[in-house]
């Protein structure tokens, strides 16, 4: 019997140490990922792709984005690769991609088309290495400005039965049945689903980033449009890092969003200086599986690794739409705390004014309001398309790391649909502080705290101000036109909105606060631009041609300071103010002219 156990734990002991010594082989022997004899990018002609292993190994390889197994293509030596941009499309003939898809209507155009090689190499053993993932353009130029964007995937995780982007097979059965049971299932794409992809981020030279990524469908009711947007995250989980490889927009980013506004890219930077939160920006070319999709613009989306980068804040809670989302677990007084003691104060006092400005970061909210309005965002209020933050503990030295409430710039992309709702009125001349057109929602100035805030003398005061600053430098005319030119547009979008608008928004605000005094201009000029900086109020001015011309109302007076650079001494106004102080609050009446005088040291 002894003998028998003794044989007993003796083969045990043995199939233990040849199960380990056989992992310990596979991990040593795990042949490595496939090479290939060019790398992906944009090439003008026609071209045989070699792929190369160590001795011994087989390559397999597929083309439709799926992952290569054993059952896969074995590679012979050669992969022709061509422009296939001529060839039927297979994604763009999803019709269920839609709720009532029977009705949409597929359009067979052939679209630019890459070839995506994914392969393998599979050793004596069967051991598999790791995937190589290539994308290939021939005879497709890269794009003038910004990337071409490959995602990678399994075909079936997106467009099969149960794939994030269509309706889904559940909701499918249902809709074929003419809705003749049960209750509407839930199409898939509405659903908060993420696979795996690839996340192939190329320029005129080839890859900037290949890694992989999460993928979820992304936005409300954008879910329904054909072409959806979509959220890209990257994940240990995937590729063993919570960042992208590329430090994306300058920084370390966790995901980002694939939108498609013109508007919601530019606002950037339009307002980048203003004390809002914003998202930067690179246009991309998208392609699924090597097949062209559209082209839209890849943006930061804010999330708490983006409040750490940007403001140093590492516990934030944030506001959405007025529902409450602690990125930390801290038991922080809420949004809802702060805006009932609004709605329950006396607002008209200065004692609620010192208070006030302890709560929440007031500027913010003025540039946020004022921001909304230029961009005639009819599609925000305080619980919709509407958010903010705050950090959870103080640092005096920072004034982004303190507890008040501070708001972000979002989904702003209202006006480019916003004319219909204005039936047939130029959105331009429409006063969105205080009207949506037929869109149901009741505009940012009318709402409950904006409507209570202004019942404050100290906070109409500041937002007058701080609205014609805006209007003036971030809106100006002649920058405008620059930053419209840098996306390939010209005044004229959107019916010459930006060359309008500021002709109209004096005559607005006028209307909102009731404002009595006259608009008059003011210039600032300096002999010596590169000698100092002048700034109005909340803005720094543009003084590279030697003069500046804004326009502000008599009702209150301006605030002006000039700060000399390196090397230079300020040495006093001259105009409308003689005076050796560098900041002056100067009443407007009748217009002024003032000059920033400065000497070298």
């Amino acid at each position: 019997m002894k003998t028998r156990w003794l044989v007993l734990v003796l083969s045990f002991v043995f199939l233990m140490i040849a199960s380990a010594s056989f992992l310990w082989f596979h991990r040593i022997e795990t042949p490595p990922m496939p090479q290939c004899s060019v790398e992906g990018g944009f090439y003008k002609e026609a071209f045989f792709l070699e792929l190369h292993t160590t001795p011994g190994n087989t390559i397999y390889y597929t083309t439709d984005g799926s992952t290569p197994t054993q059952n896969s293509k074995v590679y012979d030596g050669k992969i022709w690769l061509q422009n296939r941009s001529g060839e039927e499309n297979i994604y763009h003939n999803f019709q269920n991609a839609v709720r009532d898809w029977l009705d949409y209507p597929v359009d067979a155009t052939p679209v630019q088309k890459g070839t995506v090689i994914r392969a393998i190499a599979v050793n004596e053993w069967g051991f598999e290495s790791e995937v190589l993932t290539q994308t290939y353009f021939v005879g497709i130029e890269p794009p003038q400005n910004g990337y071409v964007l490959s995602l990678v995937f399994e075909p079936d995780d997106v467009f099969g039965d149960d794939g994030i982007y269509v309706t889904g097979k559940e909701y499918d059965q249902w809709y074929l049945a003419e809705k003749q049971f049960g209750d509407t299932p839930t199409p898939n794409f509405e659903k908060k689903i993420e696979v795996p992809a690839i996340m192939e981020l190329m320029d005129a030279d080839g890859d900037v980033m290949n890694q992989k990524i999460g993928m979820r469908i992304q936005g409300a009711s954008s879910r329904q449009n054909y072409y959806k947007r979509l959220n890209l995250f990257a994940r240990e989980e995937y590729s063993g890092s919570n960042v992208f490889d590329e430090k994306l927009f300058g920084v370390n980013t966790h995901s980002v969003m694939l939108k498609a506004s013109d508007i919601d890219a530019m606002a950037h930077d339009f307002i980048s200086d203003r004390a809002v939160s914003t998202q930067k920006c690179e246009p991309v070319d998208v392609y699924l599986n090597g097949e062209y999709w559209y082209t839209t613009y890849m943006m930061e989306r804010y999330d708490s690794q983006y409040y750490e980068q940007y403001y140093g804040a590492k516990d934030v809670v944030e506001v959405e739409d007025s529902y409450i989302e602690q990125l930390n677990k801290d038991s922080i007084p809420t949004y809802m705390d702060f805006s009932q003691w609004v709605e329950q104060s006396d607002c008209s006092t200065e004692a609620f004014w010192q208070q006030l400005q302890t709560r929440m970061d007031v500027q913010s909210y003025i540039d946020y309001v004022a921001i909304n309005y230029y961009f005639g965002n009819i599609d925000v209020q305080e619980w919709r398309n509407y958010r903010l933050w705050r950090g959870t503990t103080s640092n005096e030295n920072d004034i982004y790391r303190d507890t008040r409430w501070k708001w972000i710039v979002y989904d702003i992309d209202a006006l480019s649909w916003a004319s219909f709702k204005f039936e047939g009125q130029d959105v331009a001349t429409a006063n969105t502080f205080v009207t949506t057109g037929t869109h149901p929602s009741k505009p940012l100035a009318e709402s409950v705290l904006c409507t209570k805030l202004l019942e404050n003398p100290q906070f109409r005061k500041q937002f007058a101000l701080s609205v014609m600053d805006i209007v003036n430098n971030n809106f100006a005319v002649e920058r405008a036109e620059k930053i419209l030119a840098s996306y390939g547009l010209g005044m004229d979008f959107m019916n010459g909105y930006f060359q309008k608008r500021p002709i109209y928004a004096p005559q607005h605000l006028a209307e909102l606060l009731n404002l009595s005094g006259t608009l008059e201009t003011v210039s600032v000029t300096t002999s010596n631009p590169e000698a100092g900086s002048v700034t109005v109020n909340t803005s720094k001015i543009d003084l590279s041609d030697g003069q500046w011309d804004g326009k502000y109302f008599s009702d209150y007076p301006i605030t002006v300071t000039a700060v000399p650079n390196a090397g230079y001494r300020f040495v006093g106004w001259k105009g409308a103010a003689n005076t050796t102080e560098a900041t002056i609050t100067i009443p407007v009446d009748g217009g002024i002219v003032l000059e920033a005088v400065f000497a070298p040291l």
